[in-house]
C-alpha cells in the first residue's frame, strides 16, 4: 500500500506540474518597462520595428471595421511582410556577404505578386562587385533588375535591367552575371550599377509553373581577380542598421499600400489612372523595366461585371511572348490561383482571329466547376476569358505585357449581367 500511495502521490505532482505549465504557457507575456532598450543600440530598433509593426495593424484594423475578410488579409499581410523584411534585411542584410531572398517562398504573398513568377532579391553595395551564377532550369524568362533610390521621395528607382533574352547562356543552361560600378570590364554578362544601387532583384516567368524546374541562382561578391573581398564581423551598430532597414521598409510598404488603395479606389473601373497618380509611386512596389503595366481598381457588385477588351501586343525579338491578366486584394496580395480562376497567362488566354482579347471579370457564385453560368456565359461569347473575384468586391486588377514592343491601353468596362 505504502508503494501504491508513493506512485500515486507521484502522479499527482507530475499531472500538477503539466497542468500548471500549460496554464502558465497560455499567459499573456506582460510588456516589459518602456526603457528596457536604452542600453542596446540593437535594442532601440527592434522597439522601433514592433512600433512600427503594432502601428501597422492598428491601421489595418481601423480601416477594415466593416470588412472582415479584408481586415483578415491585411494582418495575413502584414506577417508576410514582417517575415520577407525580416530574412532580407536583417538575415540577409549585408551587402559584403550576399544571399537571396524568395520573396514568396510559395506561402508569403506581397507587393502585388503573380502565381507565374518567382521572385528572389539581394542587398547590395554600389561600392563592390558581384556575380550572379546559375542555371536557367525549365523558366520562359529570367530578368535581372537593380533598384536606386529617388533622391526626391526615398522611393526605388528601376535602374539597369538585363534578361536571358539577351545574355549568353551556354548550351546546358548555365549563366554568369556581371554587377558591376566599374568601367572597362569584359566580361559577356554586364549590368552597371550607379552609385545609388543598393538592390538587385531576379524575377523567374512560367507559363507553367507548377510544371517547371525553377532556374537555380547564387550570388557572391568578388574583386577584380573574382576572389572574395571582405567579411561579414556584426556589431551592434551594425545590428541595428539592418534591424532599422527592416522597419523602414515595412513602413514603406504598409504607406504605399494604403496609398494605392486611396488613389486607385477613387478612380475604380477604368484604365485611366487618377490624375494625382504619379509613375514614379510604382517604385514602392518594385517594378522592372521589361514589364508595361496596365489595370484599375475594380469594385464590382454581385450583379455586375467587368470587360477588359485590347489587342496582343507585339513582343521583342527572342521573347517569350509571356501577358497575363491578374487579381489582387486590397493588400496587393494575388488571389487563389490555385483552387479559383484568378489570373490568365498567354498560353491560356483564348485570342480573336483578329489578334483581339476580351475577358470578363466577376463574382465567383456566376461560375460553376470552373464553369461560367448563364447568362454570364453570353458577356464571354465563344472566344472570351474569365476570371473570377473570389468573394472580393473590390481590389486590383493587374495587366502585364513582357518585353513588348508595341501595344495600347486596353479598354475596361463595367456593365449589369442581364
Amino acid at each position: 500500500m505504502k508503494k501504491i500511495g508513493i506512485l500515486i502521490l507521484t502522479l499527482l505532482i507530475a499531472v500538477g506540474a503539466y497542468i500548471t505549465g500549460i496554464l502558465r504557457a497560455s499567459d499573456t507575456i506582460k510588456a516589459p518597462a518602456a526603457d528596457w532598450a536604452l542600453n542596446s543600440e540593437s535594442g532601440q530598433a527592434w522597439q522601433e520595428l514592433l512600433t512600427s509593426q503594432e502601428a501597422a495593424a492598428a491601421r489595418i484594423i481601423d480601416a477594415t471595421k466593416n470588412n472582415p475578410q479584408d481586415r483578415l488579409e491585411g494582418m495575413d499581410m502584414l506577417s508576410d511582410l514582417l517575415a520577407t523584411a525580416i530574412e532580407m534585411k536583417v538575415d540577409k542584410g549585408n551587402p559584403l556577404r550576399p544571399a537571396f531572398t524568395n520573396w514568396m517562398s510559395d506561402y508569403r504573398k506581397i507587393f502585388g505578386d503573380v502565381g507565374d513568377a518567382i521572385y528572389h532579391t539581394a542587398e547590395l553595395d554600389s561600392r563592390q562587385n558581384y556575380m550572379i551564377s546559375g542555371n536557367i532550369g525549365e523558366a520562359d524568362y529570367i530578368g535581372f533588375q537593380l533598384y536606386g533610390l529617388n533622391p526626391l521621395n526615398g522611393w526605388n528607382r528601376a535602374a539597369a535591367n538585363i534578361n536571358t533574352h539577351d545574355m549568353m547562356i551556354d548550351e546546358n543552361g548555365n549563366f554568369t552575371l556581371t554587377l558591376t560600378s566599374k568601367e572597362g570590364m569584359t566580361e559577356p554578362n554586364i549590368l552597371p550599377m550607379t552609385d545609388d544601387v543598393h538592390q538587385v532583384m531576379v524575377r523567374q516567368y512560367f507559363f507553367d509553373r507548377p510544371s517547371s524546374k525553377p532556374a537555380s541562382l547564387s550570388i557572391k561578391m568578388i574583386s577584380k581577380d573574382e576572389t572574395p573581398t571582405a567579411t561579414s564581423i556584426k556589431s551592434d551598430a551594425t545590428n541595428a542598421a539592418q534591424i532599422r532597414n527592416a522597419a523602414i521598409m515595412l513602413n514603406g510598404v504598409v504607406d504605399g499600400t494604403f496609398a494605392m488603395h486611396d488613389m486607385l479606389s477613387n478612380a475604380p473601373n477604368s484604365a485611366n489612372p487618377p490624375r494625382r497618380y504619379s509613375p514614379d509611386f510604382a517604385g514602392i512596389f518594385y517594378p522592372t523595366l521589361d514589364n508595361e503595366y496596365f489595370g484599375t481598381w475594380y469594385n464590382i457588385a454581385p450583379d455586375e461585371a467587368l470587360i477588359i477588351e485590347g489587342e496582343v501586343p507585339t513582343f521583342k525579338e527572342d521573347a517569350s511572348g509571356y501577358w497575363s491578366i491578374s487579381l489582387q486584394n486590397r493588400w496587393m496580395q494575388s488571389l487563389d490561383y490555385f483552387n479559383k480562376q484568378t489570373s490568365l497567362n498567354s498560353r491560356n488566354l483564348i485570342v480573336n482571329d483578329d489578334g483581339t482579347y476580351r475577358a470578363i471579370i466577376a463574382h465567383s457564385h456566376h461560375f460553376q466547376d470552373r464553369k461560367p453560368t448563364q447568362p454570364i456565359q453570353s458577356l464571354i461569347g465563344p472566344n472570351g476569358n474569365w476570371l473570377e473575384t473570389d468573394g472580393h468586391q473590390e481590389g486590383l486588377l493587374a495587366i502585364r505585357y513582357q518585353l513588348a514592343q508595341n501595344f495600347e491601353k486596353p479598354k475596361i468596362t463595367l456593365v449589369p449581367i442581364n
